[in-house]
């Protein structure tokens, strides 16, 4: 998971931040639907606190829009490496967030292009 911030947040130099630093801040994330809204809700209910989620979304680029809006932190899973979806916006690292696991799944006849 990380963190979009725009620029005059008083997180936007940071290179890294905690799931406590989400505290009563204004945050932006994909709805119910996702594994990213229940991993977030879950992580900072272990830090004693719910999540202030004013936005809920279905779509990952509305995220970096209602950021860049100023409307919250942006909370996202970092595989998005679209230059123009970053514009003006930092991407911060969450350090104690749950980790994602990314996995694979191809024939086995064609495990030799994958590589």
């Amino acid at each position: 998971m990380t963190a979009l911030v725009y620029s005059e947040h008083p997180y936007y130099d940071r290179k890294e931040i905690s799931i406590e630093d989400l505290k009563q801040q204004k945050l932006i994330s994909l709805n119910e639907k996702y594994f990213i809204y229940h991993s977030l809700n879950q992580r900072c209910q272990d830090f004693g606190f719910s999540p202030d989620i004013v936005i809920h979304t279905m779509e990952s680029s509305l995220i970096y829009r209602f950021c860049q809006q100023k409307m919250g932190i942006g909370i996202d899973a970092d595989i998005h490496h679209d230059p123009k979806l970053l514009e003006s916006l930092h991407k911060i690292s969450i350090k104690d967030a749950i980790p994602w696991k990314i996995s694979l799944v191809y024939k086995k006849r064609k495990k030799s292009s994958i590589n």
